[in-house]
């Protein structure tokens, strides 16, 4: 079990504690000492990636951090990371606290969230003159949210759904060391309107370190999403939709015409004309009244309509491998239904690439290896409207 937890964990250098709560509050690195001790009665139900979450009903349900990593909240770099999901609407809520015992305002880090102006609310406090402090407003049509604190120096950054939001810069690092316990869920210094935590929480990891960029970005998983890409296709055919892990139980789809199963996730949608097509998934779940949804765009192409007598290709494309313009082929391969053929040459004549789909691409390898940067010609034949024509032309390879 800890080995298969800490396998799918990126990064997992300098961590020090991870939660999974796989229907327990304990620490899967290992470190038996900083297991969570229960508070109230939290149960455990589906969460992030259809894994486990540990549910707080509000009250006195909160998980309590008592060992060591609670220390790593003092003038060292540090990166929290945690996925939520709020089911009531009350308060400000605590998901995290890290405070004095005398509940003074100094030393203090808490993340808070306001569920009925879907707010988040950090702050990481060492005097009321050294303090970094964000509110940030979570979009409707999202009911799980990944929030990510790094402090590194004198400059702390504020992550949502793996993306940097907002920076704070200090001269040195903002002094948090506090003797209170490391809370979730809830604080022992709440004030008026504050509240306990009432939702969902998942995949807790403490760092003794600052993540970068890419490292927060690893740790966000995409929940209650379509995982089809916006798609072109030709009239008649259809679409099959996958999406990603999701522990919603009821699904509609809008509008209905065209969906083969409109009341479930995965289905098949087969657009009734050619045009764009905009179908939005509404996905809930009897836990809370948030709904998450997402949507697919579907270009829907007639044939019978192109204009087969042009035909469009680039002048250059960079195989380098960084998602850009990374291959060669027809811009336009829907308006060339009848292809004999599609070849590309160096420029002693050899031929490096064939296909007679319109859709495939070059990737710039031939045998297995990059073709060096420089000037290639391509030939590409076609039947149009019953005439066979012939284009050519030259492509760049810039690496």
């Amino acid at each position: 079990m800890v080995g298969a937890a800490l396998a799918a964990a990126q990064p997992t250098i300098g961590l020090v504690a991870y939660y999974t709560f796989e229907d327990n509050a304990q620490d899967v690195t290992g470190n038996t000492a900083n297991g969570g001790l229960l508070i109230g009665a939290p149960v455990y139900r589906c969460g992030i990636r259809n894994t486990r979450a540990i549910q707080l009903r509000g009250g006195d349900d909160a998980v309590r951090i008592l060992g060591p990593v609670k220390g790593e909240f003092d003038r060292e770099d540090f990166t929290v990371s945690l996925f939520f999901k709020a089911t009531a609407t009350g308060g400000t809520q605590y998901l995290v606290s890290k405070r004095r015992t005398d509940c003074t305002n100094n030393n203090v880090f808490y993340i808070r969230y306001a569920p009925a102006t879907r707010t988040i609310n950090i702050l990481l406090s060492e005097t009321p003159n050294k303090s970094a402090s964000w509110v940030y407003r979570v979009e409707p049509g999202t009911c799980w949210h990944h929030v990510a604190v790094a402090r590194q120096a004198g400059q702390t950054r504020f992550y949502f759904n793996g993306e940097r939001q907002q920076v704070s810069l200090q001269a040195s690092r903002i002094d948090l060391t506090n003797d209170g316990d490391l809370l979730l869920g809830t604080s022992d210094c709440m004030g008026p309107n504050e509240a306990p935590f009432v939702g969902l929480l998942d995949e807790v990891r403490i760092y003794n370190r600052a993540l970068d960029d890419r490292d927060i970005r690893a740790l966000y998983f995409l929940q209650d999403k379509i995982a089809s890409r916006d798609t072109l296709i030709y009239l008649g055919q259809s679409v099959s939709i996958n999406i990603s892990p999701t522990c919603a139980t009821q699904f509609a789809w809008l509008p209905q015409t065209g969906v083969a199963a409109p009341n479930q996730a995965e289905t098949t949608i087969t657009p009734p004309r050619a045009g764009v097509f905009s179908y939005r998934l509404n996905m809930a779940d009897n836990l809370s009244a948030c709904v998450a949804t997402d949507s697919i765009r579907i270009t829907v192409v007639d044939p019978d309509e192109l204009d087969c007598t042009a035909v469009f290709l680039p002048s250059a494309f960079t195989p380098n491998g960084d998602g850009l313009n990374d291959d060669f082929g027809i811009s336009n391969p829907f308006a060339v239904p009848d292809l004999i053929s599609f070849e590309i040459f160096d420029r002693w004549g050899g031929r490096v690439f064939f296909t007679q789909n319109p859709f495939d691409k070059w990737d710039g390898y031939f045998d297995g290896s990059p073709v060096n940067p420089g000037v290639m010609l391509y030939r590409v034949r076609y039947r149009c409207r019953g005439e066979e024509r012939s284009k050519s032309g030259s492509v760049t390879i810039i690496r």
